[in-house]
């Protein structure tokens, strides 16, 4: 049995709202109304993870909440790591191993560059960029089949099953 590895970039923020901390900048609108869509949309599909970990950077945790609302998860199951912040791909990495250790199915709610640079050290294949050269703009999410031999995570060794973006979900 393969591994599922979900990678998903927090929603658009809202960058005129004054927050205090680039911690504190919530999403907008758009953000709300994609990241809502898309926990509705992995439910349909029965994208379920087993575990989900998520930045607590208040635009990453508002999407987990909408993803949590949508797949009719508790947020108390969330695992909330400020590893995640604008974490790198090595801690990126580390966190999914250790994860893989306690569940099959796990979902990273984070940032760019981190989750770009998870995305193409795991890929097999060309990876397929959006219509302005993104791979995981914002309210992006790679899915990602880990095979059972390599929960080591090594480069180039999974497969991507496909990146679900805003549009797919409509």
């Amino acid at each position: 049995m393969k591994h599922q590895l979900l990678l998903l970039r927090h929603g658009k923020s809202d960058w005129k709202t004054g927050a205090g901390s680039d911690l504190e900048r919530p999403l907008g609108k758009r953000g709300h109304r994609q990241a809502a869509r898309l926990g509705k949309w992995m439910k349909d599909h029965d994208i379920v993870p087993a575990r989900i970990i998520s930045s607590p950077a208040l635009r990453a945790r508002q999407t987990t909440e909408h993803i949590c609302e949508g797949l009719d998860v508790s947020l108390k199951t969330i695992r909330w790591d400020l590893q995640l912040y604008m974490a790198n791909c090595e801690t990126l990495l580390e966190t999914a191993r250790v994860t893989f250790e306690e569940a099959d199915s796990i979902l990273l709610v984070g940032h760019n560059p981190g989750l770009e640079m998870m995305l193409e050290f795991l890929g097999g294949r060309e990876l397929p960029l959006n219509h302005n050269g993104k791979l995981l703009a914002t309210s992006n999410m790679a899915q990602i089949a880990v095979p059972e031999g390599n929960l080591g995570l090594k480069r180039k060794s999974c497969e991507l099953i496909r990146i679900i973006r805003p549009a797919d979900t409509k």
